[in-house]
């Protein structure tokens, strides 16, 4: 059974420029109270590190260029016919390997780049 969570949903901004869109899900259980905590932190993972004592790292993620749907040209205040990057992820906690954050990102590609790292073992 799926626990309930946390949706959070917020514009960011590059140097004063509209830069991205994001929901965000928190479980529940982890901590009740986020409204406050974010209200106070602005933070999700200085919140889930010092609030519910987890350690968050990239378990999944996927990028995408999409052509957003009404919703996310609102939230981006851009056109629906321009693509955006969509970073869809699911954080973890390093130590029990429980879920603690999932969520989607919507990006401008006009005010911001996306590049992918991954870790992982170094082949010769």
């Amino acid at each position: 059974m799926a626990s309930r969570g946390h949706g959070i949903w917020r514009q960011s901004y590059i140097d004063g420029l509209l830069s991205g869109w994001s929901q965000e899900w928190i479980p529940v259980d982890m901590l009740p109270e986020l409204d406050a905590a974010v209200h106070a932190v602005e933070s999700l993972d200085t919140i889930l590190r010092q609030m519910c004592g987890v350690t968050p790292v990239r378990a999944w993620c996927r990028v995408t260029s999409v052509l957003p749907d009404r919703r996310v040209t609102e939230g981006l205040e851009t056109a629906h016919n321009r693509p955006v990057w969509l970073v869809e992820s699911l954080s973890r906690d390093a130590a029990s390997g429980h879920a603690v954050m999932c969520g989607s990102t919507w990006s401008r590609p006009d005010s911001i780049r996306i590049i992918v790292e991954l870790d992982g073992p170094v082949t010769p």
